[in-house]
């Protein structure tokens, strides 16, 4: 199932009284997917097409709600441009995704991973073994329709991020154009300057081409950097 047949899907569903959780866990999509899409009206909002299209795509296959575009300027489904996908632990990532979501009209999406990461040491040692993680839902399908896509992610262990890593050897980049940004407590940042070569590496192998990265300073595990220290390192970065 594609993006847009979720989308297409979930005004339907909550108007029959669906809980957000359970079409995050029906559609295979986070919670807070869900909550962004409602808020910012990025779904079919006239039930009947929502209907149509779900039937259509049952009797026709899940394709079928490909051939349906609509724009959001005119009161309809808007197809995504933009997505932001993003992990964060302590909120920091989370301060730069709103922000770039608000400055470039980008999508976000939350990846989470099926079992909890217990603790930062961990983490750290999953990242630096570069094991891969299994993620909850499929975040690869909620960006399948973007054009653009923006990564972002703490820098564990001067390997990326294993969510992210585990995102990114999956996905499907081909035709499009992806940015990077890291975050680290170091204000030189220089295990970011380290990691964005090694990431560009594995999306050029998943068939993407790297349009821009960014290395910022967030701050120390545990702790959720400030909205003005983060907002003041993205005011210049420009993503087309």
């Amino acid at each position: 199932m594609h993006g847009r047949e979720k989308r297409a899907l979930l005004r339907g569903y909550l108007q029959d009284g669906w809980s957000k959780s359970e079409l995050a866990r029906k559609l295979g999509i986070s919670r807070r997917t869900i909550y962004y899409w409602v808020r910012t009206g990025f779904y079919y909002p006239v039930l009947r097409l929502a209907r149509e299209v779900q039937i259509s795509a049952s009797i026709h296959g899940s394709n079928a709600s490909d051939r349906v575009h609509w724009s959001k300027s005119s009161g309809k489904e808007a197809i995504m441009d933009k997505a932001i996908v993003y992990f964060t632990r302590d909120g920091s990532t989370a301060i730069a995704v709103d922000y770039l979501a608000k400055k470039t009209a980008a999508v976000p999406v939350l990846l989470e991973t099926r079992k909890r990461l217990r603790n930062f040491v961990l983490s750290g040692f999953v990242s630096a073994s570069k094991r891969s993680i299994e993620l909850a839902g499929d975040p690869w399908s909620e960006t399948a329709d973007a054009t653009t896509i923006i990564l972002a992610a703490p820098v564990w262990a001067g390997n990326g991020n294993p969510v992210m890593n585990s995102f990114i050897e999956k996905a499907d980049f081909s035709g499009k154009k992806v940015y990077l940004l890291t975050l680290q407590a170091d204000p030189k940042k220089t295990a970011g300057e380290r990691v964005i070569p090694f990431l560009s590496e594995m999306v050029s192998k998943r068939g993407g081409t790297v349009a821009g990265s960014l290395a910022i300073q967030g701050t120390s595990p545990g702790k959720t950097a400030a909205e003005h220290l983060i907002h003041s390192q993205l005011e210049e970065w420009r993503i087309d």
